[in-house]
């Protein structure tokens, strides 16, 4: 399943409209929209937004194609499975890459 089918479903299970959701994200309907349809990717800083807001599953959103998730990729292909790992040992190497990504 595509990431925007992913966060539409868990919105809609959440009974919130593409306008709230934006909303409480910072963001308008439209960037939600083009989310769901899969003409936006999803960056890592929003996906644990919406894993949060939405309470969606951790793995659901991060087995998924993330923009710029190719340093999480190799992170994980050299270290292991993030799957694995609890909810909190993910967010915490989350915000390690985060942290490692930013330029200098």
């Amino acid at each position: 399943m595509k990431i925007g089918h992913i966060i539409k479903k868990y919105r809609e299970k959440n009974n919130l409209s593409q306008r709230a959701l934006g909303k409480m994200m910072g963001h308008t309907a439209a960037f939600i929209s083009l989310i769901e349809s899969n003409k936006r990717g999803v960056s890592i800083i929003t996906a644990k937004k919406l894993i949060k807001i939405l309470k969606i599953p951790n793995h659901l959103l991060l087995n998924t194609n993330i923009t710029n998730s190719e340093t999480v990729n190799n992170f994980f292909n050299q270290f292991g499975d993030i799957r694995l790992l609890s909810a909190k040992e993910q967010n915490v190497i989350l915000l390690l890459v985060d942290v490692l990504k930013k330029p200098r």
